[in-house]
């Protein structure tokens, strides 16, 4: 298990080295959500928090708090999150968190609909995507057979009980840690992300199986911490990641065969 945090504006100014030096080796940062009068906003803390952490040799991961109530909102919430996470090479996946009690009048189609098209939108673009939400959600309000493409991150406390698959578990929401002055979000990662996200180039990471760089990978990567914005405070940013042809036509041709297969199973019961 590898131990993480995710972390908003409301822990407040946090000293990453401190974080880091108590064994905490990723951290997902609120970047965008949706306010309560429907505008969209960025987290005030989002981009010191990225950038502290991958300074502190902390991994970076994002993620966005919907309040979407149809797709169209969803796209535009997807693009939103796009434009401000785009600057970055984040190790870590981005999330989309899907859990505000507004929404669960919506029903299980509609919210399921909501939630494919944020995070089909992001993955187009060239993201490692995961679905952040509870047991209850999970188990009550979505259809995660036609979510099942997506990986999960997990809110239960303080034992799991939910059966499906999930990738990151979020086991409290009191942790404490040393750098940071209020009570945060504790995880822990089952896979090696930083790794799976580096090798399949995404995140804003140099695509492999293009030759001499036609998709436009040639982003500089700074010395201490790969993926780094170079510059204070991340001045001399990276270019917006580069999508290969190649690897969007193989994901394309994935995503039809498992539609024939499941047409295939549906019509012979």
């Amino acid at each position: 298990m590898i131990q993480g945090i995710d972390v908003s504006q409301y822990q407040g100014e946090i000293r990453w080295q401190d974080v880091k030096d108590e064994g905490v080796e990723f951290a997902i940062v609120r970047t965008t959500l949706r306010l309560t009068d429907g505008t969209l906003a960025t987290d005030p803390n989002a981009i010191a928090n990225i950038t502290g952490a991958q300074s502190a040799g902390v991994y970076a991961g994002a993620y966005h708090y919907t309040r979407a109530r149809t797709v169209a909102e969803a796209e535009e919430e997807a693009r939103y999150f796009l434009s401000v996470i785009e600057p970055y090479r984040l190790e870590y996946p981005v999330a989309l968190d899907l859990e505000d009690n507004s929404l669960t009048g919506l029903g299980k189609e509609n919210l399921t609909n909501i939630a494919n098209a944020f995070l089909e939108t992001v993955q187009d673009a060239g993201y490692y995507v995961m679905l952040y939400s509870n047991k209850y959600w999970l188990t009550t309000l979505l259809d995660v057979d036609e979510l099942r493409q997506y990986d999960v991150w997990l809110a239960q406390y303080p034992t799991v009980t939910y059966t499906g698959p999930y990738g990151i578990w979020q086991y409290t929401p009191a942790g404490r840690v040393n750098g940071i002055s209020t009570n945060v979000d504790m995880d822990y990662a089952y896979q090696d992300y930083a790794q799976i996200i580096r090798d399949a180039g995404l995140n804003g990471f140099p695509k492999p199986g293009c030759p001499e760089d036609p998709c436009g990978n040639d982003k500089p990567e700074g010395p201490d911490h790969p993926g780094k914005p170079e510059g204070p405070g991340g001045s001399d940013k990276p270019e917006k990641p580069g999508r290969c042809p190649i690897l969007l036509w193989l994901k394309k041709l994935a995503q039809l065969f498992r539609r024939v297969v499941d047409a295939v199973r549906n019509w012979f019961g």
